[in-house]
């Protein structure tokens, strides 16, 4: 059975448990489980099938938006953007940068946004 958590499902094996050199990414399984009934999932009824190319290019344009967050939290000065797709993104707002903004929401609005499309957005990915 070659099978596994996120992109490690075609080694060879079945993958129990995988981590990076720096310790900073673990995958372990924790439960085996017979289900009776699987889900299934539907394709959307107006989907299309495009090339890994293609794909890249529409990464390396795309631009997030506030929907695409979920939550934040601020800690001496350094805002973590908790985004809808489960990644994290830290951004370095200076006092300074808020203070300026304080009464322009829209302003400090489209930085944050900047800031947010310069990073990468998927964090296992280094």
């Amino acid at each position: 059975m070659n099978d596994g958590p996120y992109k490690f499902w075609g080694l060879p094996g079945f993958i129990v448990e995988i981590f990076d050199e720096d310790n900073l990414h673990k995958f372990s399984l924790i439960q085996i489980e017979k289900i009776e009934k699987p889900n299934i999932i539907y394709p959307p009824k107006n989907a299309k099938t495009i090339s890994y190319e293609k794909y890249q290019e529409y990464l390396s344009n795309y631009k997030p938006t506030m929907s695409d967050i979920f939550a934040v939290n601020v800690n001496n000065g350094i805002s973590t953007y908790m985004m809808k797709d489960g990644s994290r993104i830290n951004i370095n707002l200076s006092k300074e940068m808020l203070d300026k903004y304080q009464n322009n929401r829209e302003g400090l609005r489209r930085i944050i946004l900047e800031k947010l499309s310069k990073k990468n957005s998927n964090p296992i990915e280094r």
